[in-house]
């Protein structure tokens, strides 16, 4: 079932049905053991950062993030639980390259007119809650970024999102292909791409659609004994 469909039957504000669902307490997360099933919820996560064209592009430590986009699904089938969409306003590259304007879709007076990377962090990690809970993102990009940002802004990086699963990596290993972009993943999973690809929140529903095929082959292999997380 596809995430529109699934989501029609429930609210989606970033106030927070996720973080009102209820499940077990996780397993041990380390690497080797089985932790799907007990964590019951994913967060499937886009990030947006500043960025610039190859000609003027800067390190990769001077990224900020500009957008956390996120889905909460309540098993690896659905429900959706709710959404969380805020942009950021960038503080040490605070004016945005005409580059990342035209590959985001996100304008100026949108992050002029966001909070700081702390307060919208904050915000996230309250509309996540305290269940357990298993972090997704396509690529391991998204969670390196965030530790990035926690560093620059003097932030503990709360070790829950280290419980991680790089989906675009477990995409390839099921389908037996090279590590693809969103976009040709949703191609081979005979799935549309929908909204503005490099905006969070459209990102984020896509790879959720992505997910609620994904992880149900990953918790029927976690059951065989055959499926143990992966180092990013």
């Amino acid at each position: 079932m596809a995430y529109r469909d699934i989501l029609s039957d429930f609210a989606t504000k970033s106030e927070c049905l996720c973080h009102n669902s209820t499940s077990p307490v996780a397993a041990d997360a380390s690497l080797g053991d089985p932790f799907l099933r007990d964590a019951m919820r994913y967060i499937v996560t886009d990030l947006e950062a500043t960025c610039w064209d190859r000609e003027r592009r800067l390190p990769d430590d001077v990224m900020e993030t500009i957008e956390i986009g996120a889905v909460c699904l309540l098993s690896a089938t659905g429900p959706v639980g709710g959404e969380f969409s805020k942009f950021i306003r960038p503080t040490f590259s605070p004016i945005l390259s005409a580059f990342c304007t035209a590959l985001t879709t996100i304008r100026q007076e949108d992050v002029d007119a966001a909070e700081s990377f702390k307060p919208v962090f904050t915000q996230f990690m309250q509309w996540i809650g305290d269940e357990p809970f298993i972090f997704c993102s396509w690529g391991a990009y998204d969670l390196r970024q965030l530790k990035s940002d926690c560093s620059r802004f003097n932030l503990r990086f709360p070790s829950r999102l280290d419980n991680h699963i790089n989906l675009k990596k477990e995409f390839s290993r099921l389908h037996s292909t090279k590590p693809m972009g969103m976009e040709k993943a949703l191609e081979l999973a005979g799935l549309t791409l929908e909204g503005t690809h490099h905006r969070g929140i459209d990102d984020a529903r896509n790879i959720a659609n992505l997910a609620l095929q994904i992880l149900p082959q990953l918790e029927s292999l976690e059951e065989k004994g055959e499926y143990f997380r992966r180092p990013l």
